[in-house]
């Protein structure tokens, strides 16, 4: 018999929602019977009928799975690189390379942001200002990919990008932090203090309308 096509799966999302998106699509599937697909995958059957219905469900999760990867660019990127065509029937096939992509995309999102948190520098920077942002959005994301960053890691991190730019303060911050009395919270409000006494730099405008008049 044909099956209702309307599920509620959440469009994937990578790392971030990897997790809900996997219980949604089980949920989807075993209020249908249709678990074992992507479990241990269904061999073909031998009467007309079991066939075709047995094609049918493959066709209802492909439909399912690749609806649900449609704006994830990056994973349907790294699947076609793995030797995948959207043609593909299989379920099992298509959700175990789904899976596989994302962890592997992950790992490869950690390695480059904790490349750039493990590399900032205060003087890349145009302001102390920027140099939070991007420590803090650094921190963000790798707590979004899974990473275990812990509090001092994260210091530690930061203070290494200030050591030149803010000698002074630096010893003073290692200090604390060799004491153990340096958490992220303080020193994000020492550098906003900091950053409230840089001098600020007026924003560059384009040529005034009324120069170069008749």
């Amino acid at each position: 018999m044909a099956r209702g096509f309307h599920v509620d799966v959440p469009s994937l999302q990578g790392i971030q929602n990897i997790d809900l998106w996997k219980r949604a699509i089980n949920s989807a599937l075993q209020l249908r019977g249709l678990t074992l697909y992507i479990e241990k995958g269904v061999p073909e059957p031998d009467g007309a009928h079991e066939k075709a219905q047995w094609e049918q469900d493959r066709a209802f999760i492909n439909g399912i799975l690749l609806k649900s990867i449609v704006d994830e660019i990056d994973v349907t990127g790294s699947m076609k690189a793995s030797g995948w065509l959207p043609s593909e029937k299989d379920p099992k096939k298509t959700y175990d390379l789904i899976v596989k992509c994302v962890v592997f995309l992950n790992k490869s999102d950690m390695s480059y942001l904790l490349h750039d948190f493990t590399h900032m520098d205060r003087k890349n920077f145009y302001s102390l200002r920027s140099y939070m942002a991007k420590a803090h959005y650094l921190k963000e994301r790798l707590r979004l990919a899974g990473y275990g960053l812990g509090e001092s890691q994260g210091v530690a991190f930061v203070l290494w990008g200030l050591k030149n730019a803010h000698p002074d303060h630096h010893a003073g911050w290692i200090q604390k932090f060799d004491d153990g009395s340096l958490t992220w919270a303080a020193l994000m409000t020492d550098l906003q203090d900091l950053s409230e006494m840089e001098p600020q730099y007026p924003r560059r405008r384009g040529p005034s309308a009324s120069t170069g008049g008749m």
